[in-house]
């Protein structure tokens, strides 16, 4: 007899985190929604990681990779998933026992194939308030329709970890970016809000944890490689919304403009600074394409026809900084 598939797929992906894995196993066996399997892709831990889930052999699908990254390790869990929707979890945080519910709930409701939902940060000093408060609050549900205002407005603080999406929207969104060591869910999620309308489930459902002296899964996987610039996710970001709704909204897209005009002009100063000429330049006529304010274009200009004066006025501020910092009064 053939046994029925599952209908979402949690993948949990993880390295190093033998204290931690089976905190984040049992708030998915918690759930009030029972129709779901688990896949634990471990990412080359060296720890007792194995041994730990020894006891969830029969509820769980554990899977051994090389290290690779917490990129490879989510798209490998994609490959394995059988269900129809796919919830991912960081092995370091946790599942409010009613997410899934409410997220299939939003889903079905809706027609929608993405759904996030709201956030509990484990080192806040408010957290255990909200907790207390999530008992009582209401289950309200948000339907956007406009990918802009998630990329704009920062709608998603902690997408990843709360986000319920239709299997098959992951391939034609691409998965998750193993070239990125960084920002790569960010990016990802940007990239799905352009499939169609996405919810968001106004109730906290997942506590993040972000305990100071606790290594991210990202560093501990990649074992101190350096990571991509954060500001490099957020523009290329920015240029794909720009590229795809230039011609929809003309407000939002001066806004984007003018954000990129920023970001390649400070980009171009930078690389001035560096003595990196032909970057320096490159970004100076990317920022001139898109500058907005008199500061860009003209920090653009400068890079382009006398780099050494903003190297000149560099040295004159960093002087002028030391000097302050000697004498505050």
């Amino acid at each position: 007899m053939r046994q029925k598939k599952p209908h979402v797929s949690v993948v949990i992906p993880t390295h190093n985190r033998a204290n931690l894995v089976t905190r984040a196993v049992d708030s998915v066996l918690g759930q009030t929604y029972a129709d779901y399997e688990i896949i634990v892709i471990d990412d080359g831990s060296t720890d007792n990681t194995r041994e730990v889930l020894q006891p969830y052999a029969d509820k769980i699908r554990y899977i051994y990779q090389d290290n690779a990254g917490v990129s490879a390790a989510r798209n490998a869990g994609i490959r394995q998933a059988q269900g129809k929707w796919i919830a991912f979890l960081d092995s370091d945080d946790q599942w409010l026992p009613d997410k899934l519910a409410l997220q299939i709930q939003l889903v079905q409701e809706a027609g929608i194939k993405v759904c996030f939902t709201e956030v509990i940060w484990q080192t806040d000093a408010r957290s255990q308030k909200m907790l207390e408060a999530n008992k009582t609050s209401k289950n309200n549900g948000r339907i956007f329709d406009e990918p802009l205002d998630l990329i704009l407005d920062n709608v998603l603080p902690n997408a990843i970890p709360t986000i319920l999406v239709e299997r098959c929207l992951l391939f034609k969104a691409g998965c998750f970016d193993e070239h990125f060591s960084l920002g790569e869910d960010n990016f990802l999620v940007y990239r799905l809000a352009f499939e169609g309308p996405f919810g968001f489930i106004e109730k906290p459902c997942v506590i993040i944890d972000r305990v100071s002296d606790r290594k991210r899964l990202t560093q501990d996987s990649l074992g101190g490689a350096d990571l991509i610039d954060g500001s490099l996710i957020s523009i290329l970001m920015r240029l794909e919304a720009y590229v795809r709704c230039r011609r929809k909204n003309k407000k939002i897209i001066k806004e984007l403009r003018y954000l990129l005009g920023e970001f390649f002009a400070d980009t171009a100063v930078l690389h001035c600074l560096d003595k990196n000429g032909p970057d320096a330049r490159r970004f100076a006529w990317d920022g001139l394409h898109f500058a907005r304010s008199y500061i860009a274009y003209r920090r653009c200009l400068s890079v382009l026809l006398c780099p050494w004066l903003i190297r000149r006025f560099s040295k004159a501020n960093q002087k002028q900084k030391l000097l302050v910092q000697k004498n505050p009064d």
